[in-house]
């Protein structure tokens, strides 16, 4: 098996259809579709349709954990050389599975980054969402300043890219299983480890944009749980020495707590001093969290 591409779901049947769709049917790929244990109505649904192919297995759970659990099955359960991580209401590039089978085969990189394009989910209208990663992108494979760094730290999403599966298993990362931002220590920890990455300028994924996507979300739970882990991601990058690569958290601070008041806002503070983290330092930052 060559190919292992996991789309973590729950109740959206009709959205994992779409991303299938974009996929090609071969012998040397298979397509993990992993349950986040869907309600009860929307399972003879999910099922239906990984039975309509071969190459389609459906991983289901028997708890709810959100996306990072699902994804952590779909690795569990992959068996192909190279690990490659949709959303379900995403869809790949007719043309990236005609280039992608040429870059593998002479690859030694443990991540290939590509670029991505953001849509509209219902008009398929262009829309902003992953311009900032398909710039690490070009910036890297322009040779520019620091792109190395930015490609490595800062592309914080799962899609976009492609995984050495030996690479994930050897070096055990593991999506964590929160409610937000499961794949920021993933991905970081992974650019952080990998021996080599390489890019290039192909166009392999459509990234969504939709009113009720999670990003849109902004209940105060949520954002606590999105700013704890921002906290995590600015110990990491500290305790490897690179404090050029934290994020502002006085800004994050402001941003999540803005829909709240200032009570949250405090909330943040007192976070951050716990954590060590002096509210008024601000790093320099050579990109932005997107």
């Amino acid at each position: 098996m060559k190919y292992s591409i996991i789309i973590p779901t729950k109740n959206n049947p009709e959205q994992v259809r779409r991303c299938i769709d974009s996929i090609p049917d071969r012998a040397d790929m298979e397509i993990l579709v992993c349950d986040d244990n869907s309600d009860a109505e929307f399972q003879p649904g999910i099922k239906a349709l990984c039975d309509e192919r071969s190459n389609v297995v459906l991983i289901p759970s028997d708890r709810s954990a959100w996306a990072g659990h699902a994804r952590n099955m779909g690795v569990d359960n992959a068996t192909g050389d190279w690990l490659i991580f949709s959303d379900s209401d995403d869809f790949f590039d007719a043309g990236f599975w005609k280039e992608i089978d040429a870059i593998t085969e002479v690859s030694d990189a443990d991540i290939i980054y590509f670029n991505v394009k953001g849509v509209n989910s219902d008009t398929l209208e262009p829309a902003a969402r992953g311009a900032t990663y398909s710039k690490y992108v070009d910036d890297f494979v322009d040779g520019k300043k620091n792109a190395e760094e930015r490609l490595r730290y800062y592309h914080m999403v799962p899609w976009g890219k492609v995984f050495r599966r030996s690479f994930i298993k050897d070096s055990n990362i593991r999506y964590d299983e929160v409610r937000a931002s499961n794949d920021v220590m993933f991905n970081i920890t992974a650019g952080s480890q990998a021996k080599k990455v390489e890019a290039h300028k192909i166009l392999m994924y459509y990234v969504t944009v939709s009113t009720n996507s999670l990003t849109k979300k902004k209940d105060k739970e949520l954002l606590r749980c999105r700013f704890d882990v921002l906290i995590r991601h600015y110990k990491y990058v500290l305790s490897l020495g690179k404090p050029q690569c934290a994020y502002n958290m006085i800004q994050y601070a402001f941003r999540y707590s803005k829909p709240h008041g200032f009570g949250e806002l405090l909330y943040y503070a007192k976070k951050m001093i716990k954590n060590r983290i002096n509210p008024f330092i601000v790093f320099y930052k050579i990109g932005r969290y997107d």
